[in-house]
């Protein structure tokens, strides 16, 4: 009965500092046909990736991950408001990394075996779904950073947006297409300055 209790308790614990793995934005309809879009990223950055080491878990979202891919958002965010002076919108991607960074959740393992031998009928199953409530407790406390780069060329001009935000407990699918967005308007907005300073000249 004790252990059902704690499995109980355990469970909501395992998502509270979890990462979504996948993001859908529904965008209306719009005329991408005037973008022409070559995609000349490493093959890397189309596929999600998980690297995993003794301090950090960091996940690369590739195209599998997002709906629409990649290619497609910047397609859309060009057609909707990108540079007007220009009839056909020749882009070059050339990077569009959606990268998530995770502390590891450390628990310490003397204060965690010591409480355990002193905890009354406590057995291996408890102490296991104790650790795991635990694990569950410290990776909600623990800090997440979701970092969006893009770099692209349109029409021989180089155009760059990135925006990074912090987050603590579950990154969800909401933050990461927030991050996404903001990389999407610098995007955009680097492409429009650049543009309004070409015609100064």
């Amino acid at each position: 009965m004790r252990n059902y209790l704690l499995l109980i308790v355990c469970l909501p614990l395992a998502g509270c500092g979890g990462v979504a793995t996948a993001v859908r934005f529904e965008l209306p309809p719009r005329n991408v046909a005037v973008v022409q879009l070559a995609d000349v990223r490493a093959a890397d950055q189309k596929l999600t990736l998980v690297v995993q080491d003794a301090g950090s878990t960091v996940t690369f979202l590739g195209d599998d991950a997002i709906t629409p891919p990649g290619p497609d958002l910047i397609r859309n965010w060009l057609s909707r408001a990108g540079p007007t002076s220009v009839e056909a919108i020749k882009v070059v991607l050339r990077d569009f990394t959606v990268r998530i960074a995770e502390g590891s959740a450390a628990i310490d393992e003397k204060a965690f075996d010591a409480a355990t031998r002193s905890t009354p009928g406590s057995d291996a199953l408890s102490a296991l779904l104790a650790r795991f409530a635990i694990g569950g407790i410290e990776s909600a406390r623990a800090s997440k950073s979701v970092q969006v780069s893009i770099v692209g060329v349109l029409n021989d001009r180089t155009f760059v947006g990135r925006a990074t935000a912090n987050f603590r407990g579950q990154v969800t699918e909401e933050n990461i297409k927030q991050v996404i967005v903001e990389a999407l308007d610098a995007a955009i907005k680097d492409l429009s300055e650049d543009e309004a300073t070409r015609k100064k000249r």
